[in-house]
């Protein structure tokens, strides 16, 4: 047997699959084999081999952008075919917890830029804060709140990267109340001011 792989961070991984929809999650996590197509497979071949190629190319200025978009690529190829299928459904979940889960997650793509607090999502799905952690922590092991802030933080992160917004329009974008919360928000989760990170992210 011959077999290709490649591992991935945590964080890249955030990225790269932003704003999919939880049932993929669910799906791939209790189907972890995915059985491709010959066109499918050509795709993926193709990315995996540029994949490989970036990996030897060490002075590459920006490696790890052009391999978060590469993984992108091949989770969407894949995403697609789940949803073409119909396997994306209220069938993925196999418990009420993950569907509750889910429905969570779908909120806070909807709302994350204007509401950051567990009230409001507990609220909007008819229980109480208290059994809102409950589900995450069974489901995740994160709270509500690490939940909410992991997707805000890897929104600015890609905005930072990807757009031509200033740090005052991404903090605007955001609902923050100023740039100066914005940027403490920022750092106590990532280490570094918005500033410095973008500069960091154009010169990998």
């Amino acid at each position: 047997m011959r077999m290709l792989s490649f591992v991935y961070s945590k964080e890249i991984s955030y990225q790269a699959m932003h704003k999919f929809e939880p049932s993929f999650f669910s799906f791939i996590s209790a189907e972890p084999v995915h059985r491709h197509t010959e066109e499918s497979m050509a795709s993926t071949m193709a990315y995996m081999q540029i994949l490989s190629a970036l990996q030897n190319d060490a002075h590459n200025h920006f490696r790890s952008l052009i391999a978060t978009n590469l993984l992108r690529c091949i989770m969407l190829n894949i995403y697609d075919k789940l949803k073409r299928k119909g396997k994306l459904d209220s069938d993925t979940f196999h418990t009420r917890k993950e569907e509750i889960y889910s429905n969570f997650i779908s909120l806070i793509m909807e709302n994350a830029k204007r509401h950051r607090e567990v009230s409001y999502y507990a609220d909007k799905l008819c229980i109480s804060a208290r059994h809102l952690s409950s589900i995450t922590k069974d489901v995740t092991g994160e709270t509500p709140k690490q939940t909410i802030d992991e997707f805000l933080i890897t929104e600015i992160k890609l905005m930072l990267t990807f757009s031509d917004m200033s740090i005052q329009q991404i903090a605007d974008y955001l609902h923050f109340p100023d740039q100066s919360y914005f940027g403490r928000f920022f750092k106590r989760f990532t280490g570094m001011s918005p500033q410095s990170y973008r500069k960091k992210e154009m010169t990998m």
